[in-house]
């Protein structure tokens, strides 16, 4: 029990952030990671976390960008968010987060259509299976009962012409001795 919350803590959207920021290859495998451990959960909400949070580490320099373009000086705090926002390298991480976002959404996309494929080709077997199964029991069952009927209908004769004892199914037969017909006496 334990070890699943240690799973679940290692895992969490904080760090793996913090995972992507500072060791890029850890934060991809612990995303990884996270789609085995929360996988009852939205498969896509991961992907999609992470490529809203690389669209809010774009904010300063998109804000920058407007500001530039419609020449608006002078507004307060912009330069001192856009120098931290330099400082932390947010571009370069926004790149990271929509990289590992789309990607990650397009591997669960591929991994969904694979699964449902062979479960899909899995529950037609197993059909085929049970079909299979199915028609050879009706098969036995009907064999079965034919021999019953002819069980219910055989008779043990004892033959007139050479006195041979001899089992027929139904009234009539010949005799497996001297191949006189033979019919069952009352």
């Amino acid at each position: 029990m334990s070890e699943n919350k240690l799973f679940k803590l290692i895992t969490s959207m904080p760090v793996i952030l913090l995972t992507l920021y500072f060791i890029p290859f850890v934060g991809v495998c612990l995303t990884g990671f996270r789609y085995f451990v929360y996988k009852n959960k939205k498969q896509y909400s991961t992907s999609i976390t992470l490529i809203v949070w690389g669209i809010i580490c774009l904010i300063p320099k998109m804000v920058i960008s407007v500001l530039d373009v419609l020449k608006i000086e002078n507004v307060p705090y912009v330069n001192e968010v856009a120098e931290v926002a330099n400082k932390l390298n947010l571009v370069d991480f926004s790149k990271t987060l929509l990289t590992v976002g789309i990607l990650s959404m397009i591997v669960v996309y591929i991994v969904k259509k694979i699964a449902n494929k062979i479960e899909n080709n899995v529950s037609k077997y197993m059909r085929a299976q049970a079909e299979a199964e199915r028609e050879i029991n009706e098969k036995n069952n009907l064999k079965i009962k034919e021999k019953q009927e002819a069980a219910k209908n055989t008779h043990f004769v004892k033959c007139k012409s050479c006195g041979g004892n001899n089992v027929i199914v139904g009234d009539i037969g010949k005799c497996k001795f001297c191949r006189q017909p033979i019919t069952k006496e009352d």
